[in-house]
């Protein structure tokens, strides 16, 4: 039997799973790290952008109930409606503070930065208005304290409200971008392991093939060996017990089947008998008609 054939085979079926394993440690590779980024680009969008849109829509809402707050002190006649009115501003001037320090703790890009400086200078302006126009209120100067709501803190106020809202408009244009990256990029590792996988199809039946073909080549080999062992053995079998040049049974298939013979008449309990015959002048018959009618 040829060895090389198995040890062939056995080399190709192992090159070819190897490969197989290779791709399919690659692709579970990528869709792990595929699954950490996804992960971590929606903790960005759900955590911290979400969160940031979250503050600025709190620091919009406390800015303009402490303004609405200031205008109902300088609107107000009564003395106790005026102090009740000073007190909502002093709230919603701390959940202002809450908001701001809220923003400046994550982290931020330039762009965000850049807005927190011009809310910080423009807060500290506002801050000294509304502070002027709470005095007057308080000590009943009316319509002087209206006068500097139209005139000063008005145009503050507007600028300041353009500020924040262009921040929220900064975080919904990022969420947005962050969104459409998320589903390219799931769209493309989608893409790529559908590929991968049909890699890994294609390959799984071009091993078994390979598999099925060297197998039944193998199979085919072997059988033809025991054939040919077969027929070898039968050639030794018949040359061993016959005389090569008649082709008639020699002493050991005499010896042979009286061997078998004898056994048979022990289990069967019979007789058994041996006849010898001699021929007179036999050589001359065997020297004049042959080996094989002597």
């Amino acid at each position: 039997m040829n060895p090389q054939l198995p040890r062939r085979m056995t080399q190709q079926l192992l090159a070819g799973f190897a490969l197989l394993i290779v791709l399919m440690g690659g692709l579970i590779g990528d869709a792990v790290w595929q699954i950490g980024d996804l992960k971590e680009r929606m903790r960005d969008i759900v955590e911290l952008r979400n969160r940031k849109i979250q503050l600025a829509t709190d620091l919009q809402e406390a800015s303009y109930n402490r303004h609405n707050a200031l205008v109902y002190q300088a609107l107000a006649r009564d003395a106790f409606e005026r102090d009740d009115n000073f007190q909502q501003y002093i709230k919603w001037g701390y959940q202002v503070g809450l908001a701001r320090s809220a923003l400046k703790s994550l982290p931020l890009d330039a762009f965000e930065s850049a807005n927190l400086l011009r809310q910080d200078r423009l807060v500290a302006q506002i801050i000294d208005e509304q502070e002027r126009i709470s005095d007057l209120a308080a000590r009943s100067l009316m319509d002087e304290a209206r006068a500097r709501l139209a005139a000063d803190l008005r145009p503050l106020n507007l600028a300041y409200t353009e500020i924040v809202e262009a921040l929220r408009r900064h975080e919904r244009d990022l969420i947005h971008a962050a969104l459409e990256q998320t589903q390219q990029a799931t769209q493309n590792a989608i893409s790529l392991h559908l590929g991968l996988g049909g890699v890994l199809i294609l390959l799984a039946l071009v091993i078994s093939e390979t598999t099925r073909r060297l197998l039944r080549r193998h199979a085919l080999t072997i059988y033809e060996q025991m054939h040919q062992l077969e027929e070898v053995g039968t050639r030794l079998e018949h040359e061993s017990t016959h005389d090569p040049l008649t082709g008639l049974a020699n002493r050991v298939l005499f010896y042979r089947r009286l061997g078998e013979a004898m056994v048979h008449a022990a289990e069967e309990d019979f007789s058994l008998a041996v006849m010898y015959v001699d021929l007179d002048d036999f050589k001359q018959v065997n020297d004049l008609h042959g080996h094989a009618v002597g």
